[in-house]
C-alpha cells in the first residue's frame, strides 16, 4: 500500500489476486471492558451517615463552611450560602454533573461577596478557613449525591487495525 500507516490500511481480498501467497489481515476492531462502578453515592452516605456521632445529625450532612458561620454567629450569611448551596445541589441531581458547583469558593455569590469585604476583622478571621471548608463541603457533597460508571477500552487494539473500527466515547 502507498500509506505506510497501518491504521489505514484497508481489507485486502483473499486470496490476493495478483499474488495467491499473499496472506491478507482481517480487520480488527477495538472493544470495550465490561463497565464498572467508579464512584458509588449511595455506598458514600452508608459509610458517611454511619460514622456521625449524634442522633439530632444522623441522615444530615454537616457543613464545614456553616459551622464557621456558626462559630462566629453569622446567621445571615449562613442563611444567603445554605440557600446558593441548596440550587447548586439541585442543579447537579438535575445535570448529574460535579460541574456546576464550582472549586473556587469565590465563585460562589454569597461567599464571594463577603469575603470581598476585607475591612471587616470577623471576614478576616473567616477568610484562614472558609477557602478549606468549602473546598471539603464541595468535595463531601460531589461523593454522597453523583455515582460515576467508568468503561475502558481492551488495549492494545484502541483504533482498529486493517479497516476495523475504533473505539468513540459516546460521552465524556
Amino acid at each position: 500500500p502507498p500509506n505506510n500507516n497501518v491504521v489505514d490500511w484497508g481489507l485486502l481480498e483473499y486470496p490476493h489476486p495478483k499474488e495467491p501467497s499473499c496472506v491478507g489481515y482481517c480487520p480488527i476492531d477495538c472493544k470495550w471492558l465490561e463497565a464498572y462502578q467508579a464512584r458509588d453515592c449511595k455506598k458514600e452516605q452508608e459509610d458517611y451517615f454511619n460514622r456521625t456521632d449524634d442522633e439530632a445529625t444522623r441522615g444530615c450532612y454537616r457543613s464545614k463552611v456553616l459551622q464557621t458561620f456558626a462559630k462566629q454567629k453569622m446567621a445571615k450569611q449562613g442563611s444567603l450560602f445554605v440557600s446558593e448551596l441548596q440550587e447548586l445541589m439541585q442543579k447537579m441531581q438535575e445535570t448529574n454533573s460535579e460541574d456546576v458547583m464550582p472549586w473556587n469558593f469565590m465563585e460562589l455569590k454569597s461567599l464571594g461577596t463577603l469575603m470581598k469585604d476585607r475591612d471587616n476583622d470577623l471576614v478576616r478571621e473567616i477568610s484562614r478557613y472558609i477557602p478549606r471548608d468549602w473546598s471539603e463541603d464541595r468535595d463531601q457533597i460531589v461523593r454522597l449525591m453523583l455515582s460515576t460508571t467508568a468503561k475502558y477500552a481492551q488495549v492494545p487494539v484502541l483504533d482498529g487495525l486493517y479497516g476495523g473500527k475504533a473505539c468513540e466515547r459516546e460521552t465524556d
